[in-house]
């Protein structure tokens, strides 16, 4: 009797029941010193977390991969995961609750400023005022469009 082989990324799309145990496993990740660059690629691939349709897991992953904002990986997953917040990716869903937004423009304001601010600006109508508000105070968001004012004036 032949076996079938199903590949790690099957498993956790098909198993419902493992998709917490993924989400706890990265954040256990979360709680060592950064991985090196190399393992984060590899975590991606393997398992497909940059990619999934679960928030969850994909929250957990970019915390993961932006974690120390000087890596190879964090400067590649940067962009992925702004563009995962504000819904130019894949899925095309914004994700405008503070759990999932703040974090993730925290994360990437420390791996590329121009990157975050500009990219929040392009759809910060998007978002929940609150969420709005507290994202536009932590980074002083009023300097930056003065900033851009001047430069485009």
């Amino acid at each position: 009797m032949a076996t079938k082989s199903v590949g790690a990324n099957q498993l956790i799309r098909d198993n419902r029941y493992l998709k917490p145990l993924v989400v706890m496993f990265l954040e256990k990740l979360q709680s060592y010193l950064p991985l090196p660059s190399d393992l984060i690629f590899h975590l991606a691939t393997l398992y497909r977390v940059s990619t999934t349709s679960n928030a969850e897991i994909r929250l957990r992953f970019y915390g993961l991969a932006l974690k120390d904002p000087s890596s190879a990986a964090a400067k590649k997953f940067a962009l992925y995961a702004v563009n995962w917040v504000i819904g130019e990716d894949e899925t095309g869903v914004i994700k405008g609750r503070m759990k999932f937004c703040r974090p993730v423009f925290r994360d990437v304001f420390k791996i590329d400023q121009d990157l975050a601010v500009h990219k929040f600006l392009d759809a910060k109508m998007s978002f929940h005022p609150i969420a709005r508000r507290l994202i536009e105070k932590v980074w002083h968001i009023q300097s930056f469009m003065r900033h851009d004012s001047q430069t485009v004036a």
